[in-house]
């Protein structure tokens, strides 16, 4: 289990605060399987208390992984309702929400984040930074002020077609279909649908050349 946590650890007559965020617990919360900081030189901790802690969960149980999938670093993730394909990378700070599936070998790189509504095909990658949306009228509040519900606002599918690639930084306004093979550029913001085998560039999004050849347009 993995919990947040923080101590008082008193070394002689010295009292100093220990914190973890990722601390792993084994049966007891008065034993964190980590080691706390050596003593300063010629004293010893006399005591050691928990004080407070949190579990911390980040890939929920209802996440279905394929085989070999490997996340790297599954306590900075957050991963939930999702499917992942075989032999998928996942980099850390990646987030992943309900009902996004995601194909067999993609690689996807540390921050990406990816919404309700986006199904991505086999081979995608998906470079650092890169964000999806799912709705093309984002607002906290309705007109009227008050705070909008699940039923205020309509969710807007993407599609990422098998082999695309998709640079550090990108942009993906929902609503549209990123080709097979297609490159989007880094840093570009698309916002309408782009062939197979293209690469984009820009903001918004333009065309300037084909990954068969890897020459400008």
């Amino acid at each position: 289990m993995l919990c947040r946590w923080w101590a008082l650890v008193r070394h002689g007559g010295n009292l100093a605060r220990l914190e973890s965020r990722d601390a792993t617990f084994a049966g007891s919360f008065r034993r964190p399987n980590r080691r706390f900081p050596e003593p300063l030189p010629g004293r010893k901790p006399n005591w050691v208390r928990i004080l407070w802690w949190e579990q911390k969960t980040v890939i929920k149980s209802d996440v279905v992984l394929g085989r070999d999938v490997q996340i790297f670093q599954p306590d900075l993730v957050n991963l939930y309702g999702c499917e992942i394909g075989d032999e998928t990378k996942i980099g850390a700070f990646v987030e992943i929400r309900r009902g996004v599936r995601v194909g067999r070998r993609c690689k996807i790189q540390a921050f990406v984040f990816i919404p309700e509504g986006v199904a991505i095909a086999d081979g995608v990658f998906i470079g650092p930074h890169v964000c999806f949306t799912n709705d093309l009228y984002p607002a906290a509040i309705n007109l009227d002020g008050s705070l909008k519900s699940p039923d205020d606002w309509h969710q807007i599918s993407t599609e990422v077609g098998e082999g695309a690639a998709i640079g550090a930084n990108a942009t993906i306004i929902c609503g549209i279909k990123i080709g097979k093979f297609a490159l989007i550029g880094a840093g570009a913001v698309v916002t309408k649908d782009v062939p197979d085998y293209a690469i984009v560039a820009g903001n918004p999004a333009r065309a300037v050349g084909d990954t068969r050849t890897r020459q400008d347009a």
